[in-house]
């Protein structure tokens, strides 16, 4: 990880090396990749979502939001997961960036940082 002050920590030193707290049912990629690509990476997700979450079409083959078959707890993502859910369907669509989500103070923290939001984990 790479601290506020610049710094570099190991992956578990989160308590004292962090950038804040952002809930963890949120999928989002950078503003860098195209807005194409960022519609194929959705796109993916969510036909993954219709297919192998809880009441998709083939979790006879996968479960894609459970992981005590493969013997640990919320391996990929939260095993209490649902669905995917489009972030522009949240809060009429006004939560759809980072800054709108994590806030001022985070955004100024954090100002070279530019993301989309994908999609909400409910």
């Amino acid at each position: 990880m790479i601290c506020l002050d610049g710094t570099r920590a190991p992956a578990n030193a989160a308590e004292r090396c962090h950038w804040g707290e952002i809930a963890a049912n949120v999928i989002m990629t950078s503003l860098t990749r195209d807005e194409e690509l960022r519609g194929d990476y959705k796109t993916l997700l969510m036909m993954m979502s219709l297919d192998f979450g809880d009441n998709g079409t083939h979790t006879d083959m996968f479960h894609l939001f459970e992981s005590v078959s493969f013997g640990g707890q919320n391996l990929v993502f939260s095993d209490e997961t649902v669905m995917f859910k489009d972030i522009a369907t949240v809060a009429g669509g006004t939560r759809d960036t980072y800054y709108t989500w994590a806030g001022l103070r985070q955004c100024d923290l954090l100002g070279w940082v530019r993301c989309d939001f994908l999609l909400c984990i409910g």
